[in-house]
């Protein structure tokens, strides 16, 4: 197996730090996410649903999700 250089080249720009989850739900509330990959929205479906009672949950998360679509394009 080769060695991994990059993690060491300092020419090699470092990954983004991950977002907390208050975090993420805030950017993805105000549309502020530059993208949403499937993990992130499972995580965020997931953040939703443990912080309030289920029904509410949904419909935030689908004005929310609404919104940032609509952000967008």
């Amino acid at each position: 197996m080769l060695p991994n250089h990059a993690a060491a080249d300092p020419r090699v720009p470092a990954a983004p730090a991950p977002l907390s989850d208050a975090e993420l739900a805030r950017r993805f509330a105000d549309a502020t996410l530059d993208a949403l990959p499937h993990a992130d929205h499972v995580r965020l479906a997931w953040i939703y649903v443990t912080r309030e009672p289920l029904a509410r949950a949904v419909a935030r998360f689908v004005d929310d999700l609404q919104r940032f679509a609509t952000a967008q394009g």
